[in-house]
Order: structure tokens, then sequence, then C-alpha cells
């Protein structure tokens, strides 16, 4: 009994701990990252391995609400801090949560150089991870990915339609009806 609430304690006081140091990266990372995204020159803090999860998931967030040269601003930032090759690492590696992030990572960052990686994780028995990079290849590249993709959708019965049309709509009815026409 004594040992159970022991546990327990210790359970709660990672938790707590790792919440402080989670406010603490956020408390340093969010500035910069706004900075940036604006076109202000920034000094990058240093950044572990064990964070960039953290950071994907702060510049995933900022890069879907913003638009024009905050965009480009995000980008170059990302590729600065090392974003680019961190999450091509991690698109095969840990859990599926960091996996998704560092695939909705390198749609945005728009790094054809991790399509391979991108193409494996197509491959998923897992759809939301296969979807997932499906709309990444989108990103990236639009034609080549609708033409990637076109083979996979009456074989993917698990896709769901309506998330399928999503990452058509996403390529532009003009790049998906050219591959259908054919």
């Amino acid at each position: 009994s004594l040992l159970i609430m022991l546990q327990g304690f210790l359970m709660h006081l990672r938790l707590v701990l790792r919440e402080r140091s989670r406010k603490k990266f956020l408390e340093i990372w969010r500035p910069v990252l706004m900075r940036a995204m604006v076109g202000v020159p920034v000094e990058l803090p240093p950044i572990t391995k064990s964070e960039y999860p953290e950071l994907l998931a702060l510049w995933i967030r900022l890069r879907e609400s913003v638009r024009g040269e905050s965009v480009k601003n995000l980008n170059e930032i990302a590729r600065l801090a090392g974003m680019d090759r961190m999450a091509a690492r991690l698109i095969r590696g840990g859990g599926l949560h960091v996996r998704m992030l560092a695939i909705a990572a390198m749609g945005y960052i728009g790094d054809k150089s991790a399509w391979g990686e991108l193409r494996e994780a197509l491959e998923s028995e897992n759809p939301a991870l296969s979807l997932s990079s499906a709309l990444s290849m989108v990103h990236i590249d639009p034609a080549e990915a609708v033409r990637e993709l076109m083979p996979y959708i009456p074989k993917r019965k698990e896709w769901a339609s309506f998330k399928v049309a999503n990452v058509l709509k996403e390529a532009g009815a003009d790049v998906f009806s050219a591959p259908l026409a054919d």
C-alpha cells in the first residue's frame, strides 16, 4: 500500500516536472518563432533532441495560422533550427504522435528530400499516418503526389473518402483532374 502511494507520487512528480519543462521551453521558443515569423532576425536558443517534437508541434501550430511572407520566414527558421533534418529522422522512428508531427512538418517545410520517407509512410497500415503522408506529399509537389496517390485510392479501403477528397482538394482541381482524364 505504501509502495503504491510512493509510485503514484513519483508519477505525479514526473508529470509536474515534465509540464514545468514544457512551459519553460515554450516561454523561450514561442517569442523566437513569433519574431522570426514577422522577419525579425533572431538568435536560436539551443535545443535538445528530446525537445524537437515540442518544437515541431509549436512550429506547425504557427505555420497553419499564417500566410504570405510569414510562411517563408517560418520555413527558413525551421531549416536554421534543423527541424527539417530532425523531422526526416522522426518520420521513421518514434511513436505515432511524433511521426505525425514529423510528416506534417516536412509537408509544410516543402522539403522534397524527404519524399522517400513520405512514400514509405504512405504505405503504412495506419490510415491516419498514410493519409498525413499523402497530404504532406501534396504540399511538397501536388502533381507528383497525385500521380503517386492515384493507384492507392481504390486499394486503400480504410481511407475515409472525405479525407481522400480533402487531400485531392488541397492538390487543386486542375492537378487531380488530369490523371483522372487519362
